[in-house]
């Protein structure tokens, strides 16, 4: 489960999933949409196929591995996740020069949103500013913010992201997980999560 979250988090659902059986499934969709004519996902194909093959590998190496040390094989399966996990944050961390809570807790992609709405830290600091800024996402009223609505706004804003991107955005604030964003979840994520982030992102 670890695996397969880091796996999709790091890659932006590049990858949906790092165990064979799926990245089989997805390589046996993608030649048949192009089959089909369809080469819209081929840049997949060989990301996929390289998985494949490093899952390969990585088996043989691992039965190799346990034949040789035994139980100690698992030390260097722990080391080499944890060094990978740490390069992933690393790397967040220096190419959206963004802290370390922030790359380990994804908030971030709420900073990279709110950039892409043009907010500003000062409306931040200001619980009315805050506030209008929800009521100009809530299209329709209800006082929520959904994932459409913030869909929308993103997309007309320029910023591109995925529907799953989205719900990752809508889940970081919404705490009772009724799957949006109350007005009182609102003001505190703004002005509980992110204040003090915005600007480093601008």
């Amino acid at each position: 489960g670890l695996q397969n979250g880091m796996t999709s988090m790091y890659s932006a659902n590049l990858i949906r999933t790092s165990h064979l059986t799926g990245t089989s499934t997805d390589i046996g969709l993608i030649i048949g949409q192009m089959l089909r004519g369809n080469y819209e996902d081929f840049f997949k194909l060989g990301v996929l196929v390289s998985l494949a093959i490093s899952f390969w590998l990585g088996g043989l190496t691992s039965f190799y591995a346990v034949m040789k040390f035994r139980g100690f094989a698992l030390i260097f399966n722990a080391v080499f996740f944890f060094l990978i996990g740490i390069g992933c944050v690393i790397f967040v961390i220096l190419t959206n020069k963004i802290t370390v809570w922030q790359a380990v807790t994804g908030k971030w992609h709420w900073s990279r949103a709110l950039s892409a709405l043009n907010v500003r830290q000062d409306a931040m600091e200001n619980d009315d500013a805050c506030m209008d800024i929800f009521d100009r996402l809530d299209v329709d009223g209800d006082g929520f913010l959904e994932a459409d609505e913030l869909h929308l706004a993103l997309k007309t804003s320029g910023m591109r992201i995925s529907k799953k991107g989205i719900k990752a955005l809508i889940a970081v604030g919404d705490t009772d997980g009724d799957g949006k964003i109350s007005r009182d979840e609102w003001f505190e994520l703004m002005q509980g999560n992110l204040s003090g982030t915005i600007e480093s992102s601008v």
